[in-house]
This record gives structure tokens, sequence and C-alpha cells, in this order.
């Protein structure tokens, strides 16, 4: 299994885990994706993309729920209501290289056809991400979120030369199904 690292924060040069809360992104299932990036290239054969972040400003999940409230005579009762799991986005400023751009521009086209207007194979652009959340305590695994049936929302891109592999900042945002909190219950 490939696996590519690059690395990533609000300012490279200061991504130390022993120094501050970091965490660690990973995209599964990459594997046969056509590289929109130069379509006349292999398709990507990574198996994996981690994103590292150290900044204090990362939001975790974010759910909304929409109550129900039901009404009968001067008596209200509300209930829970359904879980909007379409609203649900994780966005995050990340630097990489121009190998990383790509990952995250195939994913993102894999989405649809820009052209036609399609809407593309969720087999595609849908993955599993893993975000673990490791503590300034010289790394420490708090716990991991998994989001399932995650796809790319936005990708936008900060002053990114594409003919350079110099280390460029971009937005992300991933929207995403059901995320799950596994707790590292040896700390």
């Amino acid at each position: 299994m490939n696996k590519a690292n690059f690395y990533v924060s609000a300012n490279p040069a200061n991504y130390r885990p022993v120094m501050t809360n970091h965490f660690e992104i990973t995209v599964h299932d990459l594997d046969g994706m056509i590289n929109w990036a130069d379509p006349d290239k292999k398709p990507i054969v990574d198996s994996e993309l981690t994103l590292k972040i150290a900044n204090k400003n990362f939001s975790g999940p974010n759910i909304s729920q929409q109550s129900v409230a039901i009404q009968r005579g001067n008596t209200t009762i509300e209930f829970p209501g359904r879980i909007d799991a379409f609203s649900s986005t994780a966005t995050f400023e990340v630097f990489v290289n121009k190998s990383a751009f790509d990952i995250l521009y195939s994913w993102k086209m894999a989405s649809g056809n820009q052209e036609t207007g399609e809407v593309g194979n969720p087999s595609e652009y849908w993955k599993r991400v893993e975000i673990d959340v490791l503590t300034g305590d010289k790394g420490t695994l708090i716990g991991t979120w998994t989001y399932n049936n995650c796809w790319l929302q936005s990708l936008q891109e900060v002053t990114f030369d594409n003919g350079a592999n110099e280390v460029k900042s971009c937005y992300v945002t991933l929207k995403y199904f059901a995320p799950k909190w596994r707790s590292n219950q040896n700390i």
C-alpha cells in the first residue's frame, strides 16, 4: 500500500507536533482515480493522502438538526427531527505541494463533468476520511473522527503556481455522512 504524506499547516515551518495541537487527515481509497490535473498521465496510484494541520482555529465536525414541533391546542411538543447530514462540513486551510494538490483536484473533478453538468458516479468520489486529533504533548492521539461517504465540496487554491512544486495554500471543504468518533482509551 502506497502512502503519500504531505506537510501542511497554517505555516509549514511551524508544524511541530510537540508544541501544538494538530490534526492528521487521511483520505483512503484513491487508487485508480483519473488524474484530472494531467489526464494524459496514468491514473493515481497512491492509495492514501495524509494532510497534516497544526492550526488552533481548526474546527471539527458540525452537525445540524432541524427540530420538529407539533402543536395540539395550547401544548407544543418538540421532537429532535432528522439530522441534516448534507449540512455537515469541515473546512480548513492547508499548505500542499503540487502532487498533493493534483490529487485533491482530481478528487473534486470526480464528482461531476464540468462541461456537461452531469453528476459523477458516487463510487468514484465518495471516500473514507479519518481525522486523527493529536495533542501538543508529544503528539498523543486523543481520538479519531471517521467520515464515511465523504466528498470534496470545494477546493479553493490560493496563489498556486501549477508549473512549480512550491508549497502553496488552499482551502478545502469536505461534506460527509454520519461522522463517527473513536476515543483513544489509552490516554
